[in-house]
């Protein structure tokens, strides 16, 4: 039921967006640093080599909507990843 509810559940999509926009807002950060960012505010930790490559592909692909969908959508999975979602 949790996976269900952070894929689904309105409030999470406008937590993931919250977190998007604060993201973006970053004039720092470049997308790599971003995701880094995100990784450390979402799961505590920052992301391996292969997780910073496939997120960055994410976000700076063209076709899937605005910069903000994207980085939305990339909160939110990380917001349902098995890593948000339990402690070690």
């Amino acid at each position: 039921p949790q996976a269900l509810f952070l894929m689904n559940h309105p409030f999470v999509r406008e937590q993931a967006g919250a977190a998007a926009r604060r993201l973006l807002a970053r004039p720092d950060l470049d997308d790599d640093g971003r995701v880094g960012l995100a990784y450390r505010l979402a799961l505590g930790r920052w992301p391996s080599e292969a997780e910073r490559r496939v997120a960055r592909g994410f976000v700076e692909g063209a076709d899937a909507g605005t910069a903000e969908a994207r980085w939305t959508t990339f909160v939110q999975a990380l917001f349902s990843s098995i890593d948000f979602r339990y402690v070690d």
